[in-house]
């Protein structure tokens, strides 16, 4: 596993104690709890964090990468959530139910290994979007990403002014042909 974070950032990693009450068979029991509490200074947020765990065997550093790719993996699902909503289901038993969730799965990676082998500036939701409205048709997602690429840089240079568009009553314009 590839090191995300360093050593000198950790802030603090102590055991604490958390104290609680539960009711057993009608009598307040007090009991505590030991935990490992890491603070951890994030360079790339210019923020703290801090991490509370039960795990005393791993070092202040693996629980913070834990984390790190755990967060990794919760963008990855609402990201999935997002862009593939999974609101009713074709079928009705577990193998039709986990053969969907695997196609969005399987869609997903793809959108997101086209989406940055072609460094897109189109947001993703777009994309998804456009996947959606032509899957059934014959166009290449490369060509629709060079394209908006075009679009943006073409926007961003400036355009000579044109004149204002004057309405013409509906009577008066000129029948199109075809």
């Amino acid at each position: 596993m590839e090191l995300l974070v360093e050593e000198q950032q950790i802030l603090k990693d102590e055991i604490i104690e958390v104290k609680y009450k539960i009711i057993v068979e009608g009598v307040v029991v007090k009991k505590t709890l030991q935990l490992r509490r890491i603070a951890y200074y994030s360079k790339k947020y210019n923020s703290p964090f801090v991490y509370w765990t039960n795990n005393m065997e791993l070092a202040a550093m693996q629980v913070v990468e834990i984390y790190t790719y755990r967060w990794k993996i919760e963008t990855f699902f609402k990201k999935l959530k997002q862009n593939f909503p999974l609101n009713y289901f074709l079928g009705d038993n577990e193998n039709a139910i986990e053969i969907q969730i695997w196609c969005a799965l399987i869609a997903l990676v793809l959108l997101q290994v086209l989406h940055k082998e072609n460094n897109a500036t189109l947001a993703f939701t777009i994309l998804t979007a456009i996947v959606r409205l032509h899957l059934m048709n014959y166009i290449g997602m490369v060509s629709v990403i060079k394209k908006y690429k075009l679009k943006r840089t073409r926007s961003t240079e400036k355009q000579p002014k044109k004149p204002p568009n004057k309405k013409v009553h509906p009577h008066i314009m000129p029948e199109l042909q075809f």
